[in-house]
């Protein structure tokens, strides 16, 4: 009996075991916004012998109505131009940052499992989505799986204001640190502060910048400027929506 006791609860701890491997990710954790998560793998510390590193995100918004989560990438992950072509005007749908996050990026940073949970997004690339002084066209509307925000989800959910507007410069939330690997691959690190205390860079922006050849980004400072798109390393932060309903979570 003694042993046949002893034989059970091996037997309960090694399936509990198992099934603490096989569960998925708390999905509560991607319904509060502000959260810090973690999903995917991505290389970040620019050491290719340890393989990739857990991705982290910010959660920036909850659908309670759709179960969806709206996520943003807690570093700058890449620093790449927005358009390789010199003197370029391609908007964000023929941009080359979006061919790269719906290619490379959306293939290597998530498995099977996760690619199922990522949803496909309708992307407003109207002009109500720009600076309302910039007389800019942002093209046409996508369906992405990555994007990147436009201004007026940068300000909506960061703060983001055009650095002419008073306090603007010292909007702490929407600077952005860069990955290891993000600073190897060409993007210079400013003395302005996150809120981790960490050099901040600047990021881009889905929406086009002053004039059609430009595009926006967020400085140093945290502030909406207007940038060349095919000159100058910015940093890449991606955004997903993530269907909380979707198996990946439900392991």
């Amino acid at each position: 009996m003694k042993r046949a006791l002893v034989c059970f609860l091996a037997f309960l701890l090694i399936a509990l075991g198992a099934a603490a491997e096989s569960a998925g990710p708390d999905a509560d954790a991607f319904r509060t916004v502000g959260n810090l998560v973690e999903f995917g793998r991505f290389e970040q510390d620019d050491d290719l012998n340890n393989g990739d590193e857990p991705l982290g995100w910010l959660v920036l918004d909850y659908d309670a109505e759709n179960d969806r989560a709206l996520l943003i990438s807690r570093y700058g992950l890449k620093c790449i131009q927005y358009n390789y072509l010199l003197y370029s005007t391609d908007t964000w749908d023929t941009c080359s940052i979006r061919g790269w996050l719906n290619g490379e990026f959306f293939d290597t940073a998530f498995d099977a499992a996760e690619q199922g949970a990522v949803l496909l997004t309708d992307v407003d690339n109207s002009r109500s989505q720009g600076l309302s002084g910039w007389d800019t066209d942002g093209g046409s509307d996508t369906q992405d799986r990555v994007f990147l925000l436009s201004y007026a989800e940068a300000n909506r959910y960061l703060g983001v204001e055009h650095y002419m507007v008073s306090g603007s410069i010292h909007n702490v939330k929407a600077r952005l640190a860069p990955t290891p690997s993000c600073i190897y691959s060409g993007l210079v690190v400013d003395k302005y502060k996150t809120e981790e205390g960490r050099s901040s860079g600047w990021w881009w922006l889905r929406s086009p910048g002053r004039s059609q050849g430009d595009t926006a980004v967020v400085s140093y400072h945290g502030a909406l400027i207007s940038h060349e798109s095919y000159r100058g390393m910015g940093m890449i932060r991606p955004a997903v929506w993530v269907d909380l309903t979707a198996g990946y979570f439900a392991r």
